[in-house]
């Protein structure tokens, strides 16, 4: 429930900002700082929404829209997904309308045109989006999310059923103040609000200040006021979500990857998000100060990691990245602490990622894991979400409901010790500024959803053949006899997936990757199994074999396939990737040629871009593991060498454009 008293309503601001909300920075890659010379509004505008400049893209396109008529589709989409990135849902709403009206549109943007209508309250026009959706996308986890979406489930989850009261706090400001974390009987939040009278260095995305970390006392009653700059954090970028150990002597931040006052960037010069750590030590003299910060171990200047959410005993991070081979765009993975530092971080996996976004996790004390996500079926933009830890993972999430969420966004959530009371952070109508914080008191916990009646499954095990040991996160891409891929799954710790029998029939063949490991292609008619539980053994070898010494030769790895209108790399991509990565690192005067292409849906031009994109985050992922970048360079074909008959006016299904969307290797010199 929300306190009428403590909620006061000023009908003067607008229900949306048309400022983009800050947390989005956390979302995506960070910034990058490049200087624009002049050029053709069209090419100015691609320029200022590639160097994530989206305020002055919008308005270099409605300008070059009316110049270059031939590229109204490509003009549109591009407003839409600005102004979608800017949190501006109403103006994305009109420019998404017109977008899916257009012909050979991608499918995501029925569902970003979905979510537009969601967030501003449009749940029945939502749903036929979603659905067409749906029927575009079937084995996207965003799809399987929203196959149950309807108008009564929204109202369900709208309805306050008195589980959470809401409260505003005093602390907020007119700017963006965000993912608040307890330190003691303080709490650290960000914020992008002007330190003092100096003029405050504004960035590129929407021209609004850096983030910083400010520290608020906390009252009695939960309120928060007074709040001041974290002065031994705060530098020349932004700092964001942070997590402390429970002695409160170290600290876990976000920051835009920088050394001293040098901010550093990655091959594509941007500036991403790293975790970096400090220790508070005490002086001769018995003061206490903090050690200069650190970067963690597993950040690179390639993605970003970010939002660190440190376990009650200190042994594990979780956090949220954009690193290549994830599930979609933000993922939450999670790193343990050894005797040589942290490990190496591991993806939860698609019952909590999606092909969305998930980030701003939180571990409470029982090892529950809280966390936003826009891929999820929620209200609008990102909700909250729960989900209880099992032996293997964690359950399936639970959205929160109201009045934790509402329809527009709604992330950083945390629970004081106890797990009676907390904050989270919203742009909701009502607020003082845009990105507000939000105090609650716990009435009823959630509960986690309720497991289903055991069905006969299936097991896939994949194991070493010589050690028998399972092999962790192997990929397995189950392909029809035709070729029509129907799955592509990873194992658990022990080298085991396992899902419903019932799922599979008839002639399959199972396809396995795992770094350092031939690959095994096993043929299994799934009627000749024994009845019941079943499973499918697929032993690896060590034995890579030998990369043929003739110049032009293509290496002999299984296809890597994308993502329509996508050039992110998926886990079956990167398997075979660290594949070419040890080879080159076995042969270093290898140099390769990075050859991608996509399906024959969209005009020439922009397919040819969107190969590029391709082949340049093919080559990015091997050159971020170790690789020379001289020894590789990549070119995109667009849709000039498709692999079958699914050219321009040819109906396809899903499955055979996806044979087209591909990056080949050929070894150039040897």
């Amino acid at each position: 429930m929300i306190s009428s008293s403590t909620m006061p309503r000023r009908s003067s601001r607008p229900v949306i900002s048309r400022q983009y909300p800050m947390k989005r920075l956390f979302l995506i890659v960070g910034f990058l700082l490049t200087c624009s010379s002049s050029f053709a509004q069209l090419k100015q505008a691609d320029e200022d929404f590639a160097n994530f400049k989206y305020t002055e893209a919008v308005k270099a396109y409605e300008h070059a829209l009316k110049a270059n008529p031939t590229k109204e589709q490509h003009i549109v989409m591009r407003l839409a997904e600005s102004y979608r990135l800017l949190g501006d849902y109403e103006n994305a709403e009109k420019w998404y309308a017109k977008g899916v009206a257009m012909k050979n549109t991608d499918p995501v943007n029925y569902f970003y045109y979905g979510k537009m209508l969601e967030s501003n309250n449009k749940h029945e026009a939502a749903k036929g989006w979603f659905d067409k959706y749906i029927e575009k996308m079937p084995r996207d986890t965003r799809s399987k999310a929203y196959k149950d979406y309807s108008t009564e489930k929204v109202r369900d989850l709208l309805t306050d059923k008195e589980r959470y009261q809401v409260f505003r706090v005093s602390v907020n400001s007119e700017y963006d103040d965000f993912s608040p974390m307890y330190y003691g009987q303080k709490i650290v939040f960000a914020t992008n609000r002007p330190q003092g009278l100096l003029v405050s260095r504004k960035h590129s995305w929407n021209e609004m200040p850096y983030i910083d970390l400010y520290v608020s006392d906390r009252q009695d009653d939960g309120d928060l006021i007074d709040a001041n700059p974290l002065p031994e954090f705060n530098g020349n970028w932004h700092e964001g979500p942070v997590t402390f150990s429970k002695d409160l002597k170290r600290i876990y931040f976000t920051r835009n990857s920088s050394r001293g006052n040098k901010r550093l960037t990655g091959t594509n010069s941007t500036t991403n998000l790293m975790i970096y750590t400090a220790r508070k030590v005490t002086l001769t003299d018995g003061t206490e100060v903090w050690t200069d910060p650190e970067s963690l171990d597993f950040n690179s200047l390639e993605y970003s990691c970010e939002h660190p959410a440190l376990t009650a005993d200190g042994q594990k991070i979780y956090f949220a990245s954009d690193q290549p081979g994830g599930q979609g765009g933000m993922d939450i993975y999670v790193t343990e602490k050894t005797i040589l530092g942290w490990s190496k971080p591991k993806n939860l996996g698609p019952n909590v990622n999606t092909s969305g976004d998930e980030a701003f996790p939180y571990i409470s004390n029982n090892g529950e894991l809280y966390f936003a996500s826009n891929g999820h079926l929620g209200l609008g933009g990102l909700d909250i979400f729960m989900a209880a830890p099992t032996d293997n993972g964690f359950t399936s999430p639970v959205n929160l409901g109201y009045p934790i969420n509402d329809v527009k966004d709604d992330f950083g959530f945390v629970l004081n010790d106890k797990e009676e009371e907390g904050y989270f952070s919203t742009n909701r109508s009502g607020g003082v500024g845009r990105d507000d914080i939000m105090r609650f008191k716990v009435l009823e916990k959630p509960e986690p959803p309720k497991e289903e009646p055991k069905l006969p499954q299936l097991e896939v095990f994949v194991y070493d053949q010589v050690t028998g040991e399972g092999l962790n996160e192997a990929v397995v891409n189950i392909f029809t006899r035709d070729g029509k891929l129907i799955d592509a799954v990873q194992t658990n710790d022990s080298g085991m997936y396992r899902t419903d029998r019932n799922a599979y029939a008839g002639e399959l063949r199972f396809i396995t990757s795992y770094p350092e490991y031939a690959s095994l292609r096993k043929v299994v008619t799934m009627e000749t199994l024994p009845p019941g539980t079943a499973r499918i053994n697929l032993p690896l070898s060590k034995d890579l074999g030998k990369v043929t010494k003739i110049n032009g030769k293509a290496i002999q790895i299984n296809p890597i396939y994308f993502d329509y209108d996508k050039a992110n790399i998926r886990p079956d991509a990167a398997i075979e990737l660290d594949k070419i990565v040890r080879v080159m690192k076995e042969n270093p005067t290898m140099v390769i040629e990075v050859a991608s292409h996509t399906d024959s849906r969209g005009n020439n031009q922009y397919n040819s871009d969107l190969s590029q994109r391709r082949a340049k985050s093919s080559r990015e992922y091997i050159v971020s593991r170790g690789v020379s970048e001289e020894r590789i360079f990549g070119q995109g074909y667009g849709e000039s060498q498709l692999t079958n008959e699914c050219e321009d006016g040819v109906d396809c299904s899903e499955d055979k454009h996806q044979l087209n969307r591909r990056t080949e290797f050929r070894i150039v010199k040897f």
